[in-house]
Protein backbone atom coordinates (compact mmCIF):
# COMPACT_ATOMS: atom_id res chain seq x y z
CA UNK A 1 0.00 0.00 0.00
CA UNK A 2 2.79 2.47 0.21
CA UNK A 3 2.69 3.00 -3.29
CA UNK A 4 -0.88 3.93 -2.90
CA UNK A 5 -1.77 7.64 -4.00
CA UNK A 6 -5.74 7.45 -4.56
CA UNK A 7 -8.47 5.17 -3.44
CA UNK A 8 -11.60 4.67 -5.79
CA UNK A 9 -14.47 3.92 -3.43
CA UNK A 10 -17.57 2.51 -4.64
CA UNK A 11 -20.92 4.12 -3.12
CA UNK A 12 -23.62 1.90 -2.37
CA UNK A 13 -22.42 -0.77 0.18
CA UNK A 14 -19.15 0.37 0.57
CA UNK A 15 -19.59 4.14 2.21
CA UNK A 16 -22.87 3.77 2.60
CA UNK A 17 -26.30 1.51 2.54
CA UNK A 18 -29.24 3.41 0.49
CA UNK A 19 -29.78 6.71 2.61
CA UNK A 20 -27.79 5.46 5.57
CA UNK A 21 -24.11 6.69 5.76
CA UNK A 22 -21.77 3.82 7.71
CA UNK A 23 -20.71 5.38 10.86
CA UNK A 24 -16.49 4.80 10.12
CA UNK A 25 -17.03 7.04 6.66
CA UNK A 26 -16.07 10.17 7.52
CA UNK A 27 -13.49 8.71 10.21
CA UNK A 28 -11.20 7.25 6.89
CA UNK A 29 -11.91 9.96 4.60
CA UNK A 30 -10.18 12.11 7.03
CA UNK A 31 -7.48 9.72 7.32
CA UNK A 32 -6.74 9.56 3.69
CA UNK A 33 -6.46 13.63 3.77
CA UNK A 34 -3.92 13.43 6.66
CA UNK A 35 -2.02 10.57 4.68
CA UNK A 36 -2.08 13.04 1.41
CA UNK A 37 -4.01 10.03 -0.19
CA UNK A 38 -6.64 11.33 -2.89
CA UNK A 39 -10.10 9.89 -2.92
CA UNK A 40 -12.62 9.28 -6.40
CA UNK A 41 -16.21 8.13 -5.66
CA UNK A 42 -16.89 5.52 -8.42
CA UNK A 43 -20.30 4.35 -9.12
CA UNK A 44 -21.76 2.08 -11.52
CA UNK A 45 -25.23 3.85 -10.97
CA UNK A 46 -25.40 5.77 -14.02
CA UNK A 47 -29.39 6.53 -13.03
CA UNK A 48 -28.06 9.74 -11.05
CA UNK A 49 -25.97 12.64 -12.30
CA UNK A 50 -23.07 13.69 -10.62
CA UNK A 51 -24.88 17.09 -8.61
CA UNK A 52 -27.64 14.42 -7.65
CA UNK A 53 -24.71 12.38 -6.53
CA UNK A 54 -22.65 15.62 -4.68
CA UNK A 55 -26.09 16.44 -3.26
CA UNK A 56 -27.07 12.65 -1.48
CA UNK A 57 -23.13 13.04 -0.04
CA UNK A 58 -23.41 16.48 1.42
CA UNK A 59 -26.51 15.99 2.80
CA UNK A 60 -25.10 12.71 4.76
CA UNK A 61 -22.15 15.24 5.72
CA UNK A 62 -19.63 14.42 2.90
CA UNK A 63 -18.29 17.81 1.02
CA UNK A 64 -16.52 17.64 -1.96
CA UNK A 65 -16.70 18.18 -5.87
CA UNK A 66 -17.60 16.92 -8.90
CA UNK A 67 -13.92 16.26 -9.81
CA UNK A 68 -14.09 13.17 -7.19
CA UNK A 69 -17.13 11.69 -8.80
CA UNK A 70 -16.82 9.44 -11.78
CA UNK A 71 -19.98 7.67 -12.80
CA UNK A 72 -20.08 4.78 -15.68
CA UNK A 73 -21.99 7.30 -17.69
CA UNK A 74 -19.04 9.46 -18.08
CA UNK A 75 -17.28 6.21 -19.10
CA UNK A 76 -20.11 5.91 -21.24
CA UNK A 77 -19.62 9.21 -22.82
CA UNK A 78 -16.03 9.04 -23.28
CA UNK A 79 -16.14 5.90 -24.83
CA UNK A 80 -19.16 7.24 -27.17
CA UNK A 81 -17.10 10.54 -27.83
CA UNK A 82 -14.11 8.59 -28.53
CA UNK A 83 -15.52 5.85 -31.31
CA UNK A 84 -19.06 7.46 -32.28
CA UNK A 85 -18.19 11.43 -32.37
CA UNK A 86 -21.50 13.37 -33.05
CA UNK A 87 -23.40 10.67 -34.03
CA UNK A 88 -27.02 10.35 -32.83
CA UNK A 89 -27.47 8.51 -29.69
CA UNK A 90 -31.11 6.77 -28.43
CA UNK A 91 -30.92 6.72 -24.57
CA UNK A 92 -32.62 4.47 -22.08
CA UNK A 93 -31.88 6.41 -18.82
CA UNK A 94 -33.38 8.67 -16.68
CA UNK A 95 -33.73 12.67 -16.83
CA UNK A 96 -30.50 13.04 -14.88
CA UNK A 97 -28.60 10.96 -17.03
CA UNK A 98 -30.03 12.66 -20.04
CA UNK A 99 -28.48 16.00 -18.73
CA UNK A 100 -25.51 14.27 -17.53
CA UNK A 101 -24.89 12.83 -21.11
CA UNK A 102 -25.59 16.48 -22.70
CA UNK A 103 -23.43 18.06 -20.65
CA UNK A 104 -20.89 15.99 -21.91
CA UNK A 105 -20.95 16.66 -25.50
CA UNK A 106 -24.09 13.89 -26.20
CA UNK A 107 -26.16 14.04 -28.99
CA UNK A 108 -28.96 12.51 -27.81
CA UNK A 109 -32.28 12.00 -30.30
CA UNK A 110 -35.57 10.48 -29.91
CA UNK A 111 -35.76 9.32 -33.85
CA UNK A 112 -33.33 7.97 -36.58
CA UNK A 113 -30.49 6.92 -34.04
CA UNK A 114 -26.93 5.74 -34.95
CA UNK A 115 -26.00 4.60 -31.89
CA UNK A 116 -27.93 2.89 -28.82
CA UNK A 117 -26.93 3.33 -25.03
CA UNK A 118 -28.85 2.15 -21.83
CA UNK A 119 -28.03 3.53 -18.57
CA UNK A 120 -29.97 2.07 -15.24
CA UNK A 121 -33.49 3.62 -15.67
CA UNK A 122 -35.53 3.69 -12.32
CA UNK A 123 -38.36 5.51 -14.22
CA UNK A 124 -38.78 2.65 -16.80
CA UNK A 125 -41.51 2.84 -19.63
CA UNK A 126 -42.71 0.08 -21.44
CA UNK A 127 -42.98 2.06 -24.32
CA UNK A 128 -39.37 3.46 -24.32
CA UNK A 129 -38.45 0.11 -23.77
CA UNK A 130 -40.34 -1.35 -26.68
CA UNK A 131 -38.70 1.18 -28.77
CA UNK A 132 -35.32 0.66 -27.69
CA UNK A 133 -35.52 -3.36 -28.26
CA UNK A 134 -36.45 -2.99 -31.73
CA UNK A 135 -33.12 -0.56 -32.55
CA UNK A 136 -31.41 -3.23 -31.21
CA UNK A 137 -32.87 -5.88 -32.85
CA UNK A 138 -32.33 -3.60 -36.08
CA UNK A 139 -28.84 -4.09 -35.05
CA UNK A 140 -27.46 -0.54 -34.25
CA UNK A 141 -24.01 -0.54 -32.16
CA UNK A 142 -25.55 -0.96 -28.50
CA UNK A 143 -23.60 0.57 -25.34
CA UNK A 144 -24.37 -0.20 -22.02
CA UNK A 145 -23.02 1.89 -18.73
CA UNK A 146 -22.79 -0.90 -16.30
CA UNK A 147 -23.40 -4.67 -16.13
CA UNK A 148 -25.08 -5.31 -12.64
CA UNK A 149 -28.15 -6.84 -12.23
CA UNK A 150 -29.14 -5.55 -8.42
CA UNK A 151 -28.92 -2.42 -7.30
CA UNK A 152 -28.73 -2.78 -3.14
CA UNK A 153 -31.20 -0.90 -1.27
CA UNK A 154 -31.87 -0.65 2.47
CA UNK A 155 -34.66 -3.20 2.08
CA UNK A 156 -34.05 -5.38 -0.21
CA UNK A 157 -32.65 -4.27 -3.64
CA UNK A 158 -33.70 -3.05 -7.05
CA UNK A 159 -33.67 -4.60 -10.52
CA UNK A 160 -30.69 -2.91 -12.22
CA UNK A 161 -29.66 -2.18 -15.74
CA UNK A 162 -28.19 -5.77 -15.96
CA UNK A 163 -31.57 -7.36 -15.52
CA UNK A 164 -33.14 -4.74 -17.90
CA UNK A 165 -30.46 -6.29 -20.22
CA UNK A 166 -31.60 -9.82 -19.76
CA UNK A 167 -34.80 -8.73 -21.23
CA UNK A 168 -33.21 -6.86 -24.03
CA UNK A 169 -31.54 -10.39 -24.66
CA UNK A 170 -34.37 -12.44 -24.30
CA UNK A 171 -36.25 -10.00 -26.61
CA UNK A 172 -33.96 -9.86 -29.33
CA UNK A 173 -30.82 -12.15 -29.32
CA UNK A 174 -28.70 -9.47 -28.30
CA UNK A 175 -25.89 -8.10 -25.21
CA UNK A 176 -24.32 -4.71 -25.43
CA UNK A 177 -21.74 -4.32 -28.05
CA UNK A 178 -19.62 -2.52 -24.96
CA UNK A 179 -20.20 -2.42 -20.88
CA UNK A 180 -18.34 0.94 -19.70
CA UNK A 181 -18.74 0.20 -15.99
CA UNK A 182 -17.05 -2.15 -13.54
CA UNK A 183 -15.64 -4.60 -13.80
CA UNK A 184 -14.80 -3.30 -17.40
CA UNK A 185 -11.27 -1.29 -18.51
CA UNK A 186 -13.09 1.51 -19.77
CA UNK A 187 -14.19 2.83 -16.30
CA UNK A 188 -10.64 1.96 -15.16
CA UNK A 189 -9.12 4.12 -17.89
CA UNK A 190 -11.58 7.02 -16.99
CA UNK A 191 -10.40 6.89 -13.34
CA UNK A 192 -7.05 7.10 -14.65
CA UNK A 193 -7.49 10.22 -17.03
CA UNK A 194 -9.45 11.89 -13.85
CA UNK A 195 -6.82 11.32 -11.47
CA UNK A 196 -3.41 11.34 -13.86
CA UNK A 197 -2.11 8.39 -11.63
CA UNK A 198 -1.21 5.26 -13.30
CA UNK A 199 -3.54 2.01 -12.33
CA UNK A 200 -0.07 0.63 -10.10
CA UNK A 201 -1.10 3.54 -7.85
CA UNK A 202 -4.95 3.10 -7.49
CA UNK A 203 -7.01 1.18 -5.20
CA UNK A 204 -10.64 -0.16 -6.15
CA UNK A 205 -12.37 -0.87 -3.34
CA UNK A 206 -16.05 -1.83 -2.93
CA UNK A 207 -18.59 -4.62 -1.64
CA UNK A 208 -19.02 -6.83 -4.90
CA UNK A 209 -16.53 -9.68 -6.13
CA UNK A 210 -18.25 -9.62 -9.77
CA UNK A 211 -17.82 -5.84 -10.56
CA UNK A 212 -15.00 -3.67 -7.60
CA UNK A 213 -13.41 -7.11 -7.42
CA UNK A 214 -13.39 -8.11 -10.62
CA UNK A 215 -11.60 -5.07 -12.26
CA UNK A 216 -8.39 -6.47 -10.81
CA UNK A 217 -8.44 -8.96 -14.16
CA UNK A 218 -7.06 -5.06 -15.66
CA UNK A 219 -4.08 -4.30 -13.40
CA UNK A 220 -5.06 -2.90 -10.52
CA UNK A 221 -5.18 -3.56 -6.66
CA UNK A 222 -8.47 -4.18 -5.57
CA UNK A 223 -9.81 -4.09 -1.48
CA UNK A 224 -13.27 -5.90 -0.74
CA UNK A 225 -14.77 -4.51 2.09
CA UNK A 226 -17.37 -6.65 3.74
CA UNK A 227 -20.15 -4.16 4.63
CA UNK A 228 -22.48 -4.81 1.10
CA UNK A 229 -23.07 -7.52 -0.93
CA UNK A 230 -19.83 -10.04 -0.69
CA UNK A 231 -19.37 -12.56 2.47
CA UNK A 232 -15.96 -14.25 3.23
CA UNK A 233 -17.66 -17.42 2.29
CA UNK A 234 -18.51 -16.15 -1.47
CA UNK A 235 -14.25 -14.99 -2.12
CA UNK A 236 -12.75 -18.94 -3.21
CA UNK A 237 -15.54 -18.94 -5.47
CA UNK A 238 -14.98 -15.38 -7.40
CA UNK A 239 -13.47 -15.15 -10.99
CA UNK A 240 -10.88 -12.45 -9.59
CA UNK A 241 -9.76 -13.09 -6.00
CA UNK A 242 -9.55 -9.39 -4.20
CA UNK A 243 -5.84 -8.18 -3.14
CA UNK A 244 -7.10 -7.32 0.42
CA UNK A 245 -9.99 -7.93 2.73
CA UNK A 246 -11.49 -6.17 5.42
CA UNK A 247 -14.48 -6.02 7.44
CA UNK A 248 -15.31 -2.42 6.82
CA UNK A 249 -13.55 0.58 5.58
CA UNK A 250 -12.19 1.65 9.33
CA UNK A 251 -9.74 -1.25 9.47
CA UNK A 252 -8.53 -0.04 5.80
CA UNK A 253 -7.89 3.09 7.27
CA UNK A 254 -5.64 1.15 9.68
CA UNK A 255 -4.18 -0.57 7.65
CA UNK A 256 -3.26 2.00 4.79
CA UNK A 257 -1.58 4.49 7.99
CA UNK A 258 -0.19 1.54 8.83
CA UNK A 259 2.15 0.90 5.78
CA UNK A 260 2.35 4.78 5.66
CA UNK A 261 4.07 4.37 8.95
CA UNK A 262 6.48 1.77 8.17
CA UNK A 263 7.92 3.49 5.00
Amino acid sequence: MNRLQCVMLDLDGTIYLGNRLFPYTADFLARLTRLGIGCLFLTNNSSRSTDAYLEKLARMGIQTDASHILISSHAAANYLNAHFPEKRVFLLGTDSMRREMESRGIRLCEDDPEVLLAGFDTDLNYDRLTKFANFVADGLPYIATHPDRVCPAEHGFLPDLGSIMELIFACCGRRPDVVCGKPEEQILIAAEQRTGFSREHLLMVGDRLTTDIAIGQWGVKTCLVLSGEARKEDIPGAPIAPTYVFPTLYELGLAIEKARKNE
